[in-house]
């Protein structure tokens, strides 16, 4: 296995993809053979991680009945658990038994249009190498779980390896490894639109007309990988996205009740680890929305280069252009979440919006049952 490769030879990927077949974020497949191996067996390890997950969600239900309360907690904890729930088995289930030929396709155009554009054995400087950002990625993530976690067995005081069992961490950690796996493969469709920008000025300059053919033909097969991609993880991301919205409403409204609850000593504490869990489904948002709408900008820039680069011909050289941007325009794809809306910066601001609502929604209830409670109290 090369770790040194750079995301420009798609065969950097190899060492992450048989790391991320143990949580079934992507199929057991054989790069050098170029087919699955052990279909009936993954799919025994996906029906053994489906049951271990519900075994999970009983005992999580079970460790915290009756545990808060307040109506909004109990309320968010269910869409919690359950956008928790779905995206794991949609994961899983994608990775075994939904459209898997997907996979095939989409690792056989990458390989295709490396070989086109001789980007086979390119290698990347150790500071910015994949594996080396992928790791301290993972010190990260893994020091504030280990936090969080500290202060939530601190609080309940309840023995480490039953906090453990009861934090939402093999989710968590799942959605980092296919938010990462997500960031890079739209990298690779980026980096190989700009080479593909790259080429064409090249090639005009020369007057080469089949490289410019063959140019209007990886813009094709781009599009194509980018359909691949949407169909994939479309389901996943509407996931995420759900994900972080509803996390950013539950880590304020826990803030919210931690600040008029009993445990004075530990509000300090739960408050950062909430803060820390906001910052980390704010950076999967961003790890996957940035570079997708980065990359189709590289896309709309070869249309535009074509329409530039018309200009500098004669007549009845230039038909060659009209072809490729007729061809082109026709095989434009935009990353959607599985055909439902496309996916861009502004979406952010959208997921802010709808937060911002059903968060003051939540303060309503919390004001309104810290008042009958109070009520009560008097009485």
């Amino acid at each position: 296995m090369n770790f040194s490769l750079s995301v420009r030879d798609i065969n950097f990927i190899k060492p992450f993809f048989l790391y991320l077949n143990i949580f079934l974020i992507t199929p057991w497949y054989d790069f050098n053979k170029n087919s699955f191996y052990w279909l009936k067996f993954s799919i025994l390890h996906a029906c053994f991680l489906i049951v271990i997950k519900f075994i999970w969600i009983f005992s999580l239900n079970l460790g915290f009945a009756d545990e808060n309360d307040f109506v909004s907690w109990n309320f968010l904890f269910i869409f919690w658990t359950f956008s928790l729930v779905v995206r794991t088995l949609a994961t899983v289930l994608k990775s075994t038994l939904w459209h898997v030929d997907n996979w095939k396709t989409l690792i056989t155009n990458f390989k295709y249009i490396d070989i086109k554009l001789k980007n086979g054995g390119h290698k990347e400087t150790f500071w910015k190498n994949f594996y080396f950002v992928f790791f301290l990625q993972n010190i990260v993530f893994f020091m504030i779980i280990v936090y969080q976690l500290n202060a939530f067995s601190s609080m309940t005081k309840i023995e480490m390896w039953k906090g453990l069992w009861l934090s939402p961490l093999g989710d968590f950690y799942q959605e980092f490894l296919l938010v990462i796996l997500i960031s890079e493969l739209v990298k690779s469709v980026k980096i190989r639109y700009k080479d593909l920008n790259e080429t064409l000025i090249k090639n005009c300059g020369r007057l080469d007309f089949k490289e410019i053919k063959l140019a209007g033909n990886i813009f094709r097969i781009l599009g194509e990988t980018v359909d691949l991609i949407s169909q994939i993880f479309g389901y996943q991301i509407i996931s995420i996205l759900f994900h972080f919205g509803l996390q950013i409403i539950v880590c304020l409204n826990y803030i919210f009740i931690m600040i008029h609850s009993s445990y004075k000593d530990f509000t300090c504490k739960m408050i950062i680890g909430q803060v820390f869990l906001m910052i980390f489904v704010a950076f999967n948002v961003v790890m996957i929305i940035f570079p997708i709408d980065s990359a189709t900008q590289e896309a709309r820039k070869f249309i535009d280069l074509c329409h530039k680069l018309q200009e500098k011909f004669q007549k009845g050289e230039d038909e060659i252009f009209t072809k490729v941007i007729n061809s082109c325009k026709h095989f434009h794809r935009e990353f959607t979440a599985a055909g439902y809306f496309d996916i861009n910066r502004a979406l952010i601001f959208c997921i802010l919006a709808n937060v911002a609502t059903y968060y003051i929604i939540t303060i309503q209830l919390n004001e309104s049952q810290c008042q009958k409670t109070n009520k009560n109290y008097t009485t």
